[in-house]
């Protein structure tokens, strides 16, 4: 690419586009996200703060209630902290890294939590045709988020592509004390990816029951069957957000302090994801009539992806450290 070109990619209004497509989806949460229908007779239509909070409806004579999901909150929150981040005096790579960052998180959480609102109605209404329709409202909140998501990246990409110099806008970014490393870099990718196998894991069902008078006969994290019990999913969730900010940490700053920090955070929670996991397959393993799921053992592989990378990254950084000069290593007194 010319500098020329590389310039005036880089003038795109890629923050302003960015804020407006977050603020749309986050609108979008007031309009109906979902119409569900018994029989073909519609027995409720939700908004996506319904999504999140619950809400009431009747089949057949018989109320029923839809708990609501953490999926949707966490989509939601994710949209907030994208907005937020397009509004910090921060550098344009840690701006797109960081707020693209947040809006795929936001539209994962919707497709996530797309998929277990349907299984929990169906599992709930065994022996009625329960259907579900997804609105405009719901689809509205996704391509917007994907939207920021894709503007950030193409604003990381032409700062990356623009020639080095002076910041062409305000801003403050920290010093930077050591040279970029492939291997830290792809600690940093590795341990996104595994942050992003802990959402799966968590989405996907640790248990199978063959019991057919166990309902919902596959649980998962975020799905297990009791409305209450969803909260226990803010664990892993929030493990996967926090080794997400420290991939981010890993990728974007060049200051050892902070990497380290990173690289010790994905350690242990690579260690403790490795072994909240070990657990569910136990579990599963363990119980009667009952079939291991992919989701324990999706947890335990991302619990190694991210120590692996917490690991690597720091080795690489002790590597990187300046030898000592000759005078420090030159014993006192010594002519």
């Amino acid at each position: 690419m010319s500098e020329r070109a590389a310039v005036q990619m880089l003038r795109a209004p890629y923050r302003g586009i960015a804020r407006v497509a977050v603020l749309i989806g986050l609108a979008a949460f007031v309009l109906p996200f979902a119409t569900v229908s018994c029989g073909g007779q519609k027995v409720l239509t939700g908004t996506g703060l319904n999504a999140i909070t619950g809400g009431q409806y009747t089949v057949s004579g018989h109320a029923n209630t839809y708990s609501g999901d953490v999926s949707f909150l966490l989509a939601l929150l994710g949209g907030v902290i994208a907005l937020a981040i397009l509004f910090l005096p921060i550098s344009a790579r840690a701006r797109a890294t960081a707020a693209g960052l947040a809006g795929l998180w936001s539209a994962a959480m919707l497709l996530v939590g797309q998929a277990h609102l349907g299984a929990e109605l169906v599992d709930g209404n065994v022996g009625n045709v329960v259907t579900v329709r997804w609105e405009p409202g719901f689809w509205i909140a996704l391509a917007a988020f994907v939207a920021a998501a894709v503007t950030m990246g193409l604003e990381l990409y032409a700062v990356r592509a623009t020639p080095a110099g002076p910041s062409p806008g305000p801003g403050f970014s920290l010093p930077q004390t050591i040279s970029r490393s492939l291997v830290v870099t792809a600690s940093g990718v590795a341990a996104a990816a595994g942050s992003l196998l802990i959402i799966l894991a968590c989405a996907l069902p640790y248990v199978h029951y063959t019991d057919s008078s166990v309902l919902p006969s596959s649980l998962s994290i975020l799905n297990p069957g009791f409305g209450p019990s969803n909260w226990f999913a803010a664990e892993p969730i929030g493990v996967a957000v926090l080794a997400l900010m420290s991939a981010v940490a890993l990728v974007v700053w060049r200051m050892p302090i902070v990497r380290a920090v990173a690289a010790s955070v994905l350690l242990a929670y690579g260690v403790q994801t490795f072994l909240l996991f070990v657990g569910y397959v136990y579990l599963a393993i363990k119980s009667e009539s009952a079939q291991l799921g992919p989701g324990g053992v999706v947890g335990m592989l991302a619990g190694l992806l991210l120590a692996a990378s917490g690991v690597a990254a720091g080795v690489s950084l002790i590597r990187q450290q300046p030898a000592p000069s000759q005078e420090e290593t030159q014993p006192a007194g010594a002519s």
